[in-house]
Formats: structure tokens, sequence, C-alpha cells
């Protein structure tokens, strides 16, 4: 059985192409540079990642990578110093590509003034060498302490821009972050305009702000900067919303976004860039908690976390500890219910299925126990209307071409004329369609347990018939066991219920959700009509629905998923479709609300580490919100 759900996983992941990452997707734990490499700057290109840092011994250290997990040391990026700096002070150094070219942006010691101040290189590779050919500083701020940290951003009007530092003085001024509108090729700037950007003003933030990182997404841009002491706990990176590249820049939050957490002291020096895929990352440097400041043997290794924004604010769950899988969390969605549940069969199965299951999606019961009953026999559910059948569940019928088609629930839920349309789409004769129904949804389920498990089941679900949240995450828990799920009273056991837990026989019943679900008065009944013990009864109930999600999964799943689903939980159909996917992967689905994924459901994602992570249904259901917390959080 182990060796089936494995295939099925693999098979589920090769249908969803692009939609699933692949089961290989690279995992990393940081740091991912487990060395000194303080100020880190990443460039992608050409389908590499290159790291710069602070002088650490090289003037400019340089790493590379071609996965964001594995990297290798290159060299010196900048071997040879301009003759008007001293070496031993080389910091903060950041490249961008120009007008054919890289160019190399660095801070250095200026021997005629003894100040840090900002110079330039130029080379025809990322990897270099560098070369510096000037006369001296490209910035060097003399009233205000000189100036540091210099860090590129190109408009979408392709014009490049240098964000960077103003030391301070001793005197009362303080530090500032600044940008300066460059000459094309970026070697220059024509006339001197500065635009003060942000200085200090945060209670966090301490005496200083520095290292600067701007990046832009759907419009928007973000200032990422470090702030407080940099060889303390205190250190801390926070970002400001600007306007523009020249600003003027608002700090909307009054607590940094990333700070001392776990085993990492100090997180600053933030870059963010861009993957390959076009998706955002944010690599930082941070101590070991246990070692913070050179003086006591501490280094500053790169870390890197997944960046993704919301509402006008970058989230990032950071500092990460545990592994972080590169893949990024993919939404299969449609215009509406019907269409997304034609999305999610479309995405896990292939033409010419054994059987594709049709439930009503106006109301739910009907489609709870299909889950384990369509992913045990290897089909999808889709979703229609009453009285008419939606064309994209036409179209998705057609496509699958199905050898057999089970209609839930009786002609009140799914007319007679719509199982014709039905037939017809998916190219069966009459004899290939058949109705399974029962009385009531309470019967319904008794009867598609029946019909998918004839000669019994080892474990039974168990599921209130009124609030749908429990038994929607217990679907997939339930197929990975090969068990059905059936639905009872939240103070009494349905007869229907009884007779099939009794045909049934399993060794083991599963309760879902607290004694609000289903009363602590119905597990006697329960276990009776089984013909079990009471102890073989076991409950799996949490504080909510989202809770409840989160421990079934966790008693089912190992960490190291392939794949898992979420979906919301308070509107169901999406869920109701997602089912059978999950279960066809043995993965599991948990549930989130609209607007914000709850605590328990990020916990549980981040235990799973899965290779990858579909949320179904479109931001009407989940709102990118909720979306970004999840893409981050595994």
């Amino acid at each position: 059985m182990r060796i089936i759900r494995r295939t099925l996983s693999l098979l589920l992941l090769t249908a969803l192409g692009a939609t699933v990452a692949p089961a290989s997707a690279a995992s990393y734990t940081n740091a991912v540079w487990n060395h000194d490499f303080p100020d880190p700057f990443v460039l992608q290109a050409g389908g590499r990642y290159y790291a710069y840092s602070t002088n650490r011994g090289a003037n400019v250290p340089e790493i590379t990578s071609t996965d964001l997990v594995h990297w290798s040391t290159v060299g010196d990026a900048l071997p040879q110093l301009p003759s008007w700096a001293l070496p031993g002070q080389t910091w903060g150094p950041s490249v961008v590509f120009l007008a054919g070219r890289y160019v190399l942006y660095y801070t250095v010691h200026d021997a005629g003034t003894g100040l840090q101040c900002i110079s330039r290189a130029e080379s025809a590779s990322p990897e270099g060498p560098f070369t510096d050919d000037s006369a001296g500083p490209l910035i060097c701020q003399l009233d205000r302490g000189g100036s540091i940290d210099p860090s590129p951003f190109v408009d979408a009007g392709g014009t490049p821009w240098l964000i960077f530092k103003s030391e301070g003085t001793p005197l009362g001024e303080p530090t500032r972050i600044w940008s300066q509108r460059m000459n094309p090729d970026g070697m220059g700037f024509s006339p001197w305009d500065p635009h003060e950007l942000l200085h200090t003003d945060r209670w966090w933030e301490g005496r200083v702000i520095e290292g600067p990182s701007l990046f832009a997404d759907a419009g928007a841009y973000y200032l990422f900067y470090s702030a407080n002491e940099w060889n303390s706990p205190s250190y801390a990176t926070g970002w400001a919303r600007c306007a523009g590249p020249a600003g003027p820049c608002f700090k909307v939050s009054g607590s940094p976004l990333l700070s001392s957490r776990g085993s990492v002291a100090g997180p600053g020096g933030p870059s963010a860039f861009r993957d390959t895929a076009g998706h955002g990352w944010l690599a930082y440097h941070g101590w070991s908690s246990s070692a913070v400041g050179y003086d006591h043997g501490g280094a500053r290794t790169l870390h890197l976390d997944k960046l993704d924004f919301a509402d006008g604010w970058p989230v990032v769950d950071g500092p990460s500890a545990g592994p972080v899988s590169t893949a990024r969390a993919t939404r299969v969605a449609g215009a509406d219910r019907y269409e997304t549940a034609a999305a999610v069969s479309a995405s896990t199965f292939s033409s010419g299925v054994a059987v594709a299951y049709l439930a009503t999606g106006t109301g739910f019961a009907d489609a709870l126990a299909a889950g384990p009953a369509a992913a045990k026999r290897g089909g999808p559910v889709l979703l229609t209307g009453p009285a008419s059948l939606p064309p994209a569940t036409a179209t998705e019928l057609a496509r699958l071409r199905p050898a057999s088609l089970v209609v839930l629930g009786g002609p009140a839920a799914v007319s007679a004329g719509v199982l014709g349309q039905a037939a017809t789409a998916a190219g069966l004769p009459a004899t290939s369609v058949h109705r399974v129904a029962g009385a009531d949804r309470d019967a319904t389920a008794a009867a598609v347990s029946a019909d998918a498990f004839p000669t019994g089941a080892p474990v039974a679900y168990l599921a209130q018939d009124r609030g749908f949240a429990d038994a929607l995450a217990g679907g997939p828990a339930a197929a990975h066991n090969g068990a059905p799920v059936l639905l009872t009273g939240s103070t009494s056991l349905p007869a229907a219920t009884a007779h099939e837990l009794a045909r049934l026989h399993p060794s083991t019943i599963v309760v879902l959700g607290g004694p609000a679900a289903v009363a602590d008065s119905v597990l006697p009944g329960i276990a009776s009509a089984a013909g079990l013990p009471a102890a073989s009864v076991h409950r799996v109930a949490g504080p909510d629905r989202w809770s409840t999600a989160a421990l079934l999964s966790a008693g089912v799943f190992p960490s190291g998923a392939t794949v898992a689903f979420a979906a919301s939980g308070t509107t169901f159909a999406d869920a109701l479709a997602a089912g059978p996917a999950a279960a066809m992967a043995g993965a599991p689905l948990l549930l989130t609300r609209p607007t914000v994924a709850p605590d328990a459901t990020v916990a549980e994602v981040e235990r799973l580490h899965p290779a990858s992570l579909v949320v179904l249904g479109g931001p009407a259901a989940v709102n990118q919100a909720a979306f970004a917390r999840l893409d981050v959080s595994f």
C-alpha cells in the first residue's frame, strides 16, 4: 500500500506540472553559508546567484549558487583597491548590471580624509574581477561623517539609483539613508541631488540606521534596512514604504520585520532579491545567539528567508530555524467553485479515469463523504448546479472520459436532467451512470461508504453532519488510511450511520471535533454500533476547526510530505474538490481563514515541511494576506 501511495504521489505531481513543485524541490537549513559573511548582497544573473560580503580576508568575498541551497567560494571579487584607498575596511558591497557590464559599489577607507566613502568598479562578469580606476570616492558626505552601505536599484524606466547611508557625526548629526539618481552607466551622477529617505526615529533603532535595500513589488516600493548596534542582539531589520526611489518613505510599522529569534541574534544587512522564477527572497546576516560579537568567537553567517507581500506589507517568517523548501505556494483556482473543482481535477487526473463523482455545489453534505471514495477508485469530485451542468464541469467531464460516473444525492440535489447532461458530456451510456443517495445527508454518506468500501474498512471517521469543516479535513486523512467518512448528529447517532458502522466492522473509529460538534454522550452509541469497546473510539479535536484540521494532519502525515493542500475553512466548495486530489497524493488538507492563515495552520505547514503547497481557490476564498503567510511558512 505504501508503494502504491508513493506512485500516486509522483503521478499527481507529474500531472500538476507547474502547479505543484516537484518532490525534488531543494530544502535548506539556515545558515546557508555557515562562515562569516556580513552585510550580504545577492545578485541573480544568468540563472545563477552571486553573493558578496563585507571584507573578511578578501576585499570583497564572493560565493555562488545555482539553487540557493549549495554555495561555493568564488574568491575576491575586487582583488585590487584604488590607490587612494586603504585596505581592511571594505564594507557593504553590491552589484548591478548596467550598460552591458556589471558595476560593483562598495565602501572603502579614504586615505585622504580618513573617512569611509563609496566607490565603484566594473567587470564583464558578475564573478569579477572588478576593476576600480577612480581617482577618488564616488560619494563621500564629508559634513555627515562619510558615506557607506551602497545598494543599487533600477526603476521601471531603466534609470539606476544608488541607496546609501551617511555615517553621522559624534556632534549630533544622525545616521540617515539617502537615494541618488545615477547616470545610465551607473558610474557617476549629474547633478548631485541626494534625497533623504529615512533616519532613526523608532524605539528599536537605537542611534544607528544603515544597510538599505530598495525593492519593488506590484508597483509598490519597499525599503529594507538595519538598525541599532551591529554587534549586539538588538540589531534588527526594519522596513518602510516609499512613493518611489526618491521617496518620500514612511515607516508603517513600529516594530522590526526581523529581530533576534531562537538561535539567531541580530539579523541585519538585508538584501531583497528575486529568484529565477521571480519570487522574492530576503538575504541577511545573523549571529548565533550563543556567540554574539567577534570578541566572543561569533560570526555573521548568511541566512535566507522567503519574502512575499500582502496589502502593502512585506511578509517574512524569520529568522527561520528548521528546514525550508525553496518551492513556493501556488494557487489552483477558477472564477467560481465549479471552475475551481474542474481546475483541481484537470491538474490532478489524466484522461481515462475509472470514475468521476458529481455532487451539488450549492449544498455540501453529499460531497463530504465522496473524497475517500473517489480517491479509493482513482477519480475526482466535480460540482454541478441542481438544475444545470456548469460549462466548466461539462468540459472537464469531456476531457476526463471516465469509465463510469457516480452522482451523489437524490433528484432534489442533482436533477435527472443534469444526470443526462453529465452522461452526454462524459460520452457515457446511461448504464454507466448511477446515483448514490439516501433519504438524507447521513444516509447518503452511508450509501457512499457502502458503495466504495463493500468489504469493510479497518478505520472509520465520523464528523458532524451540520458543520462541514471537520469532515473536509477528515477526507484526505481517511483516504490515507483506507477509510470512509460518515456523518453523525451532534447529540444522536443516525440509524443509517449506525447500520453502516456495523457493516464496516472497523477496528478503530475516529471522531472529528470536540464535544460541541459531537457530544460525549454519542460516543458509547458509536462504539456499540460497531461492536467495539469504548477505548476503540478516539476523538481528534482542537479548540477550533483550524486546530482540529492541524491535529488531524499531525496524527496521520509525517514531516517531509510531498505536497500539502490548504483551502478556506469558512466556505467549503473548494475543499470538497481538494479532497480526492489530496488523498491521491497522500497529502493533508489544512484549513485557513479567508483573510489570515491561523497560527495552528501555519505551525502545521512548518512541521509538515512539504516539498510544495497548493492553495485552493482565488483571492475571494483565500486572500493575498493568508496566501502570503502560508507561502513563506514551509
